[in-house]
């Protein structure tokens, strides 16, 4: 039992909204292309990018073992509290690397499952010498953005580039305020990232301004996917949320900035079920148009 519960510590099992918001790019690319790829693709993408938040866990307990046992909110993960030892550790990585490079493996993606695993392994040390270390996970885990048109053979275009560029975005705000829980133990051990940058900065403004540009992006390519009215009109309803939705971060409370994280995965939630609902049964803007003029 004391070997299963470290696994499931190793993992994050019970923490899944992280997994929600890394899985989200890709989760909304592949919303555009639902009628072109099958369930097959859509179960791999779930898998494989658990497997790789998994991967990146494991990782990140491995690197961090003992800043984790210095900071509070860490102290309970596996090898910080005993609960799991370096070799389970090695052990697990070895058996999820199989795992994943078999699902890697049937759909031939190895060139983005190379960037993910560079990209995470850089991320769980780079706090030590960098403070973009958020701007590192957004580019790693945005990737996914260019999964669905590498499976249906389809051209990249700069609707492509526009949610790679909001997800970056938006993966700078949310582990941004992710971090901040931390950021008096952070500041104590020495280590860096871009929470420790914006709090000594205005800190509600500066992400908010980031949000913003996250929605504009996001809406600007909707235009170049042809979405319909009620892809918009969530863009607008998000825009007003954004406005408002920061205030009290600068206190740095910690249920604060879990309720915003809690929120953020609801709201990339709601981008999602607003794709699928445009492209199974969604009116075109465009539509409309003709409507009110012919």
């Amino acid at each position: 039992m004391k070997f299963m519960g470290g696994v499931g510590q190793f993992m994050r099992v019970r923490s899944w909204q992280p997994a929600v918001l890394i899985l989200s790019p890709s989760l909304l690319v592949c919303a555009l292309y639902v009628r072109d790829i099958s369930w097959e693709f859509w179960l791999f993408v779930v898998c494989s990018g658990y497997i790789m938040r998994s991967i990146g866990c494991v990782w990140n307990d491995l690197c961090d073992q003992e800043f984790d046992k210095k900071v509070a909110r860490t102290r309970s993960r596996a090898i910080a509290s005993g609960l799991g030892t370096r070799r389970q550790a090695v052990g697990l990585l070895l058996v999820l690397g199989v795992v994943g490079g078999a699902l890697v493996g049937a759909f031939d993606l190895w060139g983005v499952a190379f960037v993910c695993l560079a990209g995470g392994g850089v991320y769980s040390l780079c706090k030590r010498w960098t403070y973009m270390s958020q701007l590192i996970l957004g580019c790693v885990i945005n990737t996914g953005v260019f999964l669905a048109p590498y499976y249906t053979h389809s051209a990249v275009h700069m609707g492509h580039i526009l949610f790679y560029i909001g997800g970056v975005a938006w993966a700078f705000v949310y582990d941004t305020i992710y971090g901040l829980q931390d950021y008096p133990s952070d500041i104590s051990l020495g280590l860096k990232g871009t929470h420790m940058l914006v709090a000594h900065a205005s800190l509600e403004n500066v992400l908010r301004l980031v949000m913003m540009g996250v929605v504009a992006c996001w809406a600007c390519a909707g235009v170049f996917f042809d979405m319909g009215v009620g892809y918009y009109v969530l863009a607008a309803m998000s825009w007003s949320w954004v406005r408002s939705m920061l205030r009290g971060l600068g206190s740095l409370q910690v249920l604060a900035l879990k309720g915003f994280f809690a929120e953020s995965v609801y709201w990339s939630l709601g981008w999602i079920a607003s794709i699928l609902a445009d492209r199974m049964c969604g009116v075109k803007y465009t539509q409309l148009f003709k409507g009110a003029f012919l």
